[in-house]
């Protein structure tokens, strides 16, 4: 599988989730990029954060 991120799961992981509370915060859009693979963990930022617009590039 392809990832251009050196961390593995980078969108479960704790730390991330709670920094992304400071985009949905201040009310910003999200571009998100990902592979058909990471799908099921994008969903759950997004159910995490339904206040926030995401925009999906895949």
């Amino acid at each position: 599988m392809r990832d251009f991120c050196g961390m593995p799961h980078l969108l479960r992981d704790p730390l991330f989730l709670q920094g992304f509370w400071a985009v949905a915060e201040r009310a910003l859009t999200f571009e998100l990029w990902c592979y058909a693979h990471q799908f099921p963990e994008a969903l759950a930022v997004v159910r995490e954060y339904p206040e926030t617009t995401f925009i999906l590039n895949h």
